[in-house]
């Protein structure tokens, strides 16, 4: 959910097993070490004859665990989510629905956010925007009736070369999680291309496996790609490069 307006709520680390051995050791290298804040895809807009009047990313996701700043939102126990986003020019619009084991009891974790997203600069991408928590059918525990909630953030990333990527978040919440709190939220990031690093092990570019720090496995594909990658395809492109 929610990095710069969608700043994804990570999960801890997980194993998946798809039968080889090859094929694990490449889904080991796009899940390798990073951290960084995500960024809509809206910020890769380039305006000019060609560019679409709206364009549309679908993805899901599974996690291990879904850990959200530290705090499990699944009981240490498996869960799933989905996402769509849609763009318009700089300007986006994302829904992210998550699996979640709370004490509240939600049905599910419902996340709207919206903004808008440019590079005002030389590699320097900027995201302004606003995230809304909404837990569907809650149960009320004691005074706590509700846990949903807003929070607005403003998101940078700075890709000094294409393999690497710096990032930063701010977000606040005038009412964190229902309570009356208010929130300050600072993150910082860092994230490797691997698929720049070893171009041979990912060579399609519409095959985008997210490597954020802890998520199990995350592959999205925008609607209207040329080519998208099968599991048997994976496995040949294991064998031709790995085996």
């Amino acid at each position: 959910m929610g990095a710069a307006m969608t700043v994804k709520k990570s999960a801890a680390t997980g194993r998946l097993c798809l039968g080889s051995a090859g094929l694990a050791l490449l889904l080991g290298i796009a899940l390798g070490p990073a951290l960084a804040v995500e960024m809509p895809d809206a910020c890769d807009y380039k305006p000019g004859p060609e560019a679409k009047p709206f364009d549309v990313k679908v993805g899901a996701e599974f996690n291990s665990d879904y850990i959200y700043r530290g705090v499990t939102l699944s009981a240490h126990q498996p869960a799933m989510g989905f996402s769509v986003e849609v763009d318009r020019g700089p300007f986006y619009f994302t829904f992210e629905p998550h699996t979640v084991n709370l004490p509240t009891a939600p049905s599910a974790e419902l996340g709207f956010s919206g903004g808008w997203c440019r590079e005002v600069l030389d590699k320097l991408k900027l995201n302004l925007g606003v995230v809304y928590f909404y837990y569907a059918n809650e149960v009320p525990v004691g005074p706590v009736t509700s846990t949903s909630y807003g929070e607005a953030q403003a998101s940078i990333a700075f890709e000094p070369t294409e393999k690497v990527t710096f990032s930063a978040l701010y977000g606040y919440s005038p009412n964190y999680s229902n309570t009356g709190a208010w929130e300050h939220y600072v993150e910082g990031g860092l994230e490797i291309h691997m698929e720049k690093i070893f171009p041979k092990l990912l060579p399609d570019p519409h095959r985008m496996v997210d490597r954020r720090f802890g998520r199990a496995l995350l592959v999205r594909y925008p609607v209207g790609s040329p080519r998208r990658l099968s599991i048997a395809e994976l496995h040949q492109l294991v064998a031709r490069h790995l085996l």
